[in-house]
């Protein structure tokens, strides 16, 4: 399972709402690429995906102190 797909699953189940392997994951994928597949995938959930899906990806998204 590529970052892109994984990182999918888990904003749109919530696992990412929480810490744990999924959101550190998601953290990792960010910081190695910025303008990459998962900050894109992110970007693309917190303008189209589900309510809650988008919230979550918004707030991965303005959580900087992770990123570094």
């Amino acid at each position: 399972m590529t970052d892109e797909e994984m990182s999918k699953r888990a904003v749109t189940s919530g696992a990412a709402a929480t810490v744990g392997v999924r959101r550190t994951a998601i953290f990792e994928a960010v910081r190695a690429d910025r303008n990459g597949p998962v900050t894109g995938l992110l970007l693309a959930l917190a303008d189209a995906g589900a309510a809650e899906a988008r919230v979550s990806a918004i707030e991965l998204l303005c959580s900087p102190a992770e990123f570094g």
